[in-house]
């Protein structure tokens, strides 16, 4: 088979691609939500709110730029974003 008529990624890549998609995902609903819940305080802390709004369109900007092609980004973000998500939802 020519090398020009194959794929540029494979099944595999297109899976690990999506679960760096969802975990990207999963981190910013973490955001808006501790965002939420300190707006609904009496006195929400608004340095806060706004860390958390700017962690947030990391995370945006970082999945707008996200690559199927790039498997060294992918699994850096299967590896840390997914270690992250588990602390984060054993608290």
């Amino acid at each position: 088979m020519n090398p020009e008529n194959q794929p540029k990624w494979t099944h595999e890549d297109c899976v690990n691609y999506e679960s760096a998609r969802e975990l990207i995902t999963h981190l910013m609903a973490f955001r808006s939500e501790w965002i939420a819940r300190e707006r609904a305080k009496v006195a929400p802390d608004l340095v806060a709110i706004e860390r958390w709004n700017a962690e947030r369109g990391s995370y945006a900007a970082e999945l707008r730029g996200l690559d199927v092609t790039d498997r060294e980004n992918i699994a850096r973000i299967r590896r840390d974003y997914g270690a992250e998500i588990r602390r984060l939802s054993a608290a």
